[in-house]
């Protein structure tokens, strides 16, 4: 998940006031490692992995330190995963699944691909998956390849993206994949990239490789998905935009990034915004339009867990972030969730998330501060912020659990792992608005330290203005601590989680009263003929049962609403409302608004449209 390496050495807590209410549970640092020079991150469900290079007479080895989850070395001395390597270059790691770890080194010319097990001892032997002389002979004297990227294929196997140069007008990117067993699907060199070139990739649940295309070999973004064999599965790479829309104005497009699961999401500046654009395993595009949102830079682009997406920045000092759900329209504040936090220079250098659509931002100001901050899918900034001193951040991962491990690369850095401290339960809806009859999904982590309880059973629970408590759903927490249910409001009401903890002592989570859930109110016409005119008969019902409410029927005049008649509630929370119709060809629009009272929402009806054209019927 993540796309970028970073730096950190010991951490101060500072709360700042914008960052968190105090009921929310205290996310913030477990535990902390000193870790050794440059490294990388590996994080992994039961525990994380810091792999760094080492150098010396003998040459140049890429060596592990494994923690578990409690932050315990697995291993009293680092393991070597590939030793015995001369001038060495470029090299990266991931994780291949089970504990495993996949490195790609360059030396001489050649770059090599092996899987190590947990044990430390290799899965197969390294696999040559591009060399120097064979892209000489592709691309002409002096072309060189180096991997710029791993991405594990959630199965054990792992493609990389090579950066070829000298930059040729036709593309710059070569892709391989080694299987899960150490099978190249190709040859040396892999995959010569046609019709743009790679500017970042991406794994769908499938195991499918998404990419993001852009210049050099390309004027606009596109996207394309590969299947293992390196084999196109789309018949060509496709363009954000809608081919039967206007196409969009001459404008550079620059890439920002790509993250896939069920389906693709792309991300890419256009003059003065930066926009999105969802795909399908089929290629088809998810929205008519690509979503659109202002940003100053180049903001990191993050899943949300629910099909969506985050949009990552610094902003004024502070952190911004924007949130497009999956069907393409913002989350809470259109112009994003702002946290403060007074530093100056600062940048988004990371992002985390987890299931619970919870996003993790790393920050820093290039000098003196920098830290972590976390945000709810509603856009609540849940954690106070994090304070390395006397550098920054690093990488962030997730730990499978809710939490992030965070890890710096200099002289002195440290490994952090940071969630719930002590026993915590969250709870995390996807809506803070909904009309009733309708669902929505809530989810969360149960954990006791870090650790995440699984078996337990979570009730979801709502309790009304009147305190009345009743349970709304139930699931159960699975290896990582995560639940995920669906509930389905009747009325605004206070929500929390609760779980049997470790000893049987009962977690709550923090109150969530912010889901506020309207009427469902209905509206018909009918043209009645009364003596010389006409009569518009109004009628519909509300849902759950307000009989004896007073409903309003509107008419849109410009960009509001006047009132025409009013109309009082039946027993069965029904109305009927007569509206004397004026003789004249026009066209209106109507509304039914149930008003707020007391403990409830107002309710609206959808707009309904009449066309009136006099002598010609209706």
């Amino acid at each position: 998940m993540s796309r970028r390496r970073l730096l950190l050495p010991a951490l101060v807590v500072a709360l700042f006031a914008a960052s968190c209410p105090a009921a929310l549970a205290a996310y913030g640092p477990l535990w902390s490692q000193p870790v050794a020079g440059a490294a990388q991150l590996v994080a992994g469900d039961s525990g994380v992995t810091v792999v760094f290079a080492v150098t010396d007479g003998a040459g140049s080895a890429l060596v592990a330190q494994r923690y578990d989850r409690a932050g315990e070395p697995l291993a009293a001395e680092p393991t070597v995963l590939v030793g015995g390597i001369s001038a060495l270059s470029d090299w990266l790691a991931t994780g291949g699944g089970a504990g495993d770890i996949v490195v790609a080194w360059k030396t001489g010319g050649v770059t090599a691909v092996q899987r190590i097990a947990a044990s430390g001892a290799g899965v197969y032997d390294s696999v040559t998956v591009c060399s120097d002389a064979v892209v000489t002979a592709l691309r002409g004297p002096g072309a060189a390849a180096a991997p710029v990227q791993l991405e594990p294929d959630g199965f054990g196997g792992v493609y990389v993206r090579l950066l070829a140069t000298p930059s040729l007008a036709s593309g710059d990117t070569l892709l391989a994949y080694v299987s899960p067993l150490g099978e190249s699907a190709l040859p040396n060199p892999g995959l010569a990239v046609g019709r743009g070139s790679v500017a970042d990739m991406s794994c769908d649940d499938l195991g499918h490789l998404c990419v993001l295309l852009s210049a050099p070999g390309r004027s606009g973004v596109a996207a394309q998905r590969f299947a293992p064999d390196l084999k196109a599965d789309w018949s060509e790479p496709f363009s954000p935009y809608n081919p039967l829309l206007a196409p969009p104005p001459a404008t550079p497009q620059t890439p920002l990034g790509i993250v896939a699961a069920a389906a693709a999401t792309i991300a890419w500046r256009e003059g003065g915004t930066v926009k999105v654009q969802r795909f399908s395993a089929g290629g088809i595009r998810s929205w008519l339009r690509p979503a659109a949102v202002s940003a100053s830079g180049a903001p990191l682009l993050a899943a949300d867990a629910w099909g969506g997406c985050y949009l990552a920045e610094a902003s004024g000092g502070g952190l911004r972030v924007q949130h497009i759900a999956e069907d393409g329209a913002p989350v809470g504040d259109p112009g994003g969730s702002v946290l403060p936090l007074s530093l100056a220079g600062a940048d988004v250098i990371d992002l985390s998330w987890n299931r619970a659509g919870d996003l993790a931002v790393a920050y820093g100001d290039g000098a003196a501060s920098a830290g972590v901050a976390r945000m709810t899918y509603l856009g609540t900034w849940t954690s106070p912020a994090l304070s390395p001193v006397p550098t920054g951040l690093g990488a962030l991962g997730g730990d499978g659990a809710g939490g992030d491990y965070a890890l710096g690369e200099s002289t002195g850095a440290r490994l952090w792992r940071l969630g719930e401290s002590g026993a915590a339960l969250t709870l995390r809806p996807r809506a803070s608005a909904l009309v009733y009859g309708e669902k929505v999904g809530v989810a969360g982590y149960l954990t006791a330290a870090g650790v995440p309880l699984a078996g337990k059973s979570v009730e979801v629970r709502s309790t009304n203005a009147d305190g009345v408590t009743k349970t709304a759903a139930t699931a159960t927490t699975n290896g990582q601590g995560f639940y995920a249910a669906t509930i389905a409001p009747e009325a605004t009401a206070a929500w929390t989680a609760a779980a049997d903890g470790p000893a049987g002592e009962t977690i709550v989570s923090e109150t969530f009263s912010d889901l506020r859930v309207a009427p469902e109110v209905s509206i018909s016409l009918a043209s009645h003929k009364a003596g010389g005119g006409y009569v518009e008969i109004f009628s519909g019902a509300v849902k759950p049962a307000h009989a004896g409410s007073r409903v309003l029927v509107q008419q849109r005049s410009g960009s509001s609403w006047r009132t025409l008649a009013s109309g009082t509630l039946d027993g069965r929370s029904r109305y009927r409302v007569s509206w004397p119709l004026p003789l004249r060809t026009a066209t209106y629009f109507f509304r039914t608004l149930l008003p707020a009272g007391a403990g409830d929402e107002a309710g609206v009806s959808p707009t309904a449209r009449l066309r009136v054209v006099l002598n010609g019927g209706r």
